[in-house]
């Protein structure tokens, strides 16, 4: 099966993020995650190109998101919690607005509500 939707740009991340109210954010690759100073950051995977993968971490609260159930990426911390519960399929592109989607519940909420959402995927 071939998937017809379009990727999410950092552009549409960020519209999204300050219709959710997020402040402190910035959307980066990966190799720029130690210039940020951002609490909320979105990075994507990809170095290079039009992107991969979209993934977020919220700084205060030392999480990262991953809508693959993978562990960090070596520029992460080590003393970061995540999950490795899959709520996304690597054919699907909702990867940048569930990245949104989780740090709205960074901020104004429980991580594990967030969670919740997608409890019969797991």
């Amino acid at each position: 099966m071939v998937n017809n939707l379009k990727s999410t740009s950092s552009k549409d991340l960020s519209k999204l993020l300050i219709k959710l109210n997020i402040s402190d954010f910035d959307i980066i690759r990966k190799k720029d995650i130690y210039n940020s100073n951002a609490d909320n950051i979105i990075i994507n995977l990809d170095d290079k190109g039009s992107g991969t993968h979209w993934v977020a971490m919220n700084k205060s609260k030392k999480l990262y998101f991953d809508s693959y159930g993978k562990q960090c990426p070596e520029t992460v911390p080590k003393d970061y919690k995540f999950h490795t519960k899959i709520i996304e399929g690597f054919d699907d592109t909702d990867c940048g607005q569930l990245c949104c989607l989780f740090l709205y519940y960074a901020n104004y909420s429980n991580i594990n509500k967030f969670y919740k959402l997608f409890k019969s995927l797991y």
